[in-house]
């Protein structure tokens, strides 16, 4: 009980204060493109994103993007066989928290601000798949460091989201727990408009 009402503190106090700032040089804008990139327990991921924005404190994203597996330094000379590694797409619509400016910059649009990015993600499973899950939760948490319109992000990703959903086997012939959390890093560069 105690941490909700913090959590209900929390966000009525960061809708109250100033954030990242969708008033850049006078102008109000309410949109953002970003694109991200990072690694995760599985392998890699690759993603892009639109967001709205009704406030400096809050918005919505919505991100398309793929997971995939690294291919293995052996497999570069491979030509004989054709690829076989997984990949798959995702869809995640999200929620986006903002904190207020932690660290101002000179210039009265830029600074440093912290994020929290619950949602779902919806994805068909990998080729070859079968009974994948389609529908997984996520959360994501970083920094997000705004200059005028452009704005760079640092962050951190867990879900239960798995690239090997519905195959019991790795392409290393490695028996995979598809119940366990993935856990991502990535970096990310977009504009607002």
């Amino acid at each position: 009980m105690l941490k909700r009402i913090l959590l209900i503190i929390t966000l009525l106090g960061a809708l109250s204060a100033s954030a990242q700032s969708i008033v850049v040089d006078g102008n109000l804008l309410r949109g953002e493109f970003n694109f991200n990139a990072g690694l995760n327990t599985d392998g890699y991921q690759l993603e892009m994103g639109i967001g709205y924005f009704p406030s400096d404190c809050f918005g919505l994203r919505f991100t398309f993007g793929t997971n995939g597996e690294i291919k293995a330094f052996d497999d570069c000379d491979c030509w004989s066989n054709p690829d076989d590694y997984a990949i798959r797409v995702r869809f995640t619509p999200a929620l986006v928290f903002r904190t207020p400016r932690i660290v101002p910059f000179r210039e009265p649009d830029s600074g440093l601000s912290l994020f929290a990015e619950p949602g779902l993600t919806l994805s068909p499973g990998a080729s070859g798949s079968k009974d994948a899950r389609t529908v997984c939760w996520v959360v994501k948490a970083g920094f997000n460091f705004q200059f005028g319109i452009g704005f760079f992000v640092l962050g951190y990703e867990c879900t239960n989201f798995s690239l090997y959903s519905g195959r019991p086997y790795s392409r290393y012939d490695q028996p995979v727990d598809t119940d366990r959390l993935t856990h991502s890093v990535y970096a990310g560069i977009g504009i607002k408009f």
